[in-house]
């Protein structure tokens, strides 16, 4: 039931049955008044719950409403920073029979900006697209010199989501799930592009070329900063499948199996700022950081055989290709997908004493090196594993023992 930050600690306050009273609603949970730690103490929530039957099952109906009076917003306009992130409500469910169920949920919610997002800054020195190496800046969100290309504060993303999916039982062995699900985040909170300033050839005034005089007096080649710049799209499918097969002498394999498929799209740029069109404040580059940086496959499946004070895992973990141009514009990198297979082996004593012996990517498997001509100059300067997108490590294969004591 806890899907959204109480920094109290406190969950729901208190229940109240209302049977006969209200005839749709089973009861009412309330969070009152002070259980957030917020300037204000005048929040409310309440959730109406109700369950109804439908044939052999029964549907789970739950309601929520967060705030009830809005008096959070009467605070400071900085409150919002400190204001808990919505998450998604726990799932309505169609039991159909003790083997089979239908679950689904939709829901908005907000995030406001972090910490990070809001304050962060930072001057370093960094390659630029031509490889050279630039001073850049990372610039305050709402500072003076956002300001002066027109971007305003942070505000909050806000998001609409929804997901169904099956539970399944077959058999008292056999447990399944499948879910697909869909998020619409609006006003997303995006590194910009590495904003550089214009050819000074062609800059006969100040006006002609504004980035670079905005840049110029700091001493800078290129500005990036936080924005809500890019509106975006995930939909993807998860599914869960466990097996547990029983030998003799009180021995178990438990098989299990995750897969997830998802695709996260880029639906808008938009720019407030008339210096910087949505399509340099948020480049392709960027576009490819956030529609291809992440695998759009991620599959796990393991084994673990128990016998006695035995226990013996392996498991195969597989990580979809990723793509990043981010530092080589123009040219698209691709790393292809790969499989890395970890292992172990453990032995408990009767006195709580326990040792186990294992292995990570045991068969060595590194991600795919820069193409060794497109993506110049990284390979030309010793560089030879990716660092922007790769989804496991350069270290190739490690091993373990661990010892532990349970008392």
């Amino acid at each position: 039931m806890r899907y959204f930050r109480h920094e109290s600690g406190n969950i729901w306050a208190a229940t109240i049955h209302v049977p006969g009273v209200f005839p749709f609603y089973q009861q009412i949970l309330l969070e009152p008044a002070g259980s957030r730690q917020l300037p204000s103490k005048d929040l409310l929530d309440l959730r109406f719950e109700k369950e109804f039957p439908i044939y052999t099952g029964q549907l789970h109906f739950t309601v929520d409403v967060f705030n009830l009076f809005n008096t959070a917003f009467a605070t400071d306009v900085n409150d919002h920073l400190n204001r808990p992130s919505l998450g998604s409500p726990p799932p309505s469910m169609l039991r159909a029979s003790p083997k089979f169920a239908l679950r689904g949920t939709v829901s908005n919610g907000f995030r406001a900006p972090g910490i990070q997002q809001a304050l962060y800054s930072q001057r370093s020195t960094n390659l630029n697209a031509a490889g050279i190496l630039t001073d850049t800046l990372t610039a305050r969100q709402d500072s003076s010199v956002t300001r002066a290309f027109g971007i305003p504060a942070l505000k909050e993303e806000t998001s609409k989501n929804f997901s169904f999916g099956i539970v399944a039982k077959p058999s008292d062995v056999v447990r399944i799930t499948v879910d697909y699900f869909h998020i619409d985040i609006n006003n997303r909170i995006v590194f910009s592009s590495n904003i550089q300033p214009e050819d000074p050839s062609a800059c006969s005034t100040p006006s002609g070329c504004p980035i670079r005089a905005i840049l110029d007096p700091l001493g800078v080649g290129q500005i990036l900063f936080f924005t809500n710049a890019v509106d975006t799209r995930t939909q993807g499918l998860d599914i869960v499948l466990l097996y547990d097969i029983h030998f003799g002498r009180g021995s178990l394999l438990t098989l299990e199996g995750a897969m997830n498929f998802n695709k996260t799209e880029v639906t808008d740029r938009h720019s407030p700022s008339t210096i910087l069109p949505a399509e340099v404040l948020f480049d392709q580059a960027q576009v490819t950081l956030v529609e291809e940086a992440q695998p759009k496959q991620h599959h796990t499946f393991s084994g673990t055989y128990y016998r006695g004070p035995w226990t013996a895992n392996l498991r195969l973990n597989y990580f979809g290709k990723v793509a990043g141009e981010g530092f080589t514009p123009g040219f698209k990198q691709v790393w292809s997908g790969k499989w890395l297979t970890d292992a172990s082996i453990g032995y408990e004593f009767k006195n709580g004493v326990s040792f186990m012996f294992g292995g990570l990517n045991i068969f060595n498997i590194y991600p795919d090196k820069w193409d060794p001509e497109k993506a110049f100059p990284f390979p030309q300067l010793g560089f030879v594993y990716g660092w922007e997108t790769v989804p496991f490590g350069i270290n190739g294969a490690s091993y373990y023992v661990r010892a532990g004591y349970h008392f």
